[in-house]
């Protein structure tokens, strides 16, 4: 099984909160065949939403520290895709299909253009 995720659900792997456990648990139904793809922005992204539970005093500098060492040691167990200027020009192509009726977000479509699948309202957990 093949799941692309976004930053959101990438940074629930690493810092615990509201759904941590339902994606868990969802990616425990597939323990022998699972590949988690996700975007090399979404690694950038993770970094960035860390220093900012820091920032707003949700974890501490220490922690944040700790579970980026943790985040950067097991980044290969991911199958990550980078995000070209082809896919920018592609996700700019989404937003004005897509995103004037639903709820895609610049990073989202950028993922999105490079995540292998065609893009649905479900693609970005």
């Amino acid at each position: 099984m093949n799941w692309f995720i976004d930053t959101s659900a990438l940074i629930k792997l690493y810092h615990y909160e509201l759904g941590t456990d339902n994606l868990v648990q969802s990616f425990s139904r597939y323990p022998d065949d699972l590949i988690v793809t996700l975007t090399d922005l979404s690694r950038v992204e993770c970094h960035s939403t860390l220093m900012k539970q820091v920032r707003i005093g949700k974890l501490s500098q220490t922690k944040a520290t700790e579970v980026s060492t943790l985040l950067e040691q097991q980044i290969k167990r991911f199958r990550i895709v980078t995000v070209d200027s082809i896919a920018k020009e592609f996700a700019i192509q989404l937003l004005h299909q897509i995103a004037y009726q639903n709820n895609l977000v610049t990073l989202d479509a950028m993922n999105a253009t490079r995540s292998g699948y065609p893009f649905s309202s479900r693609t970005c957990y």
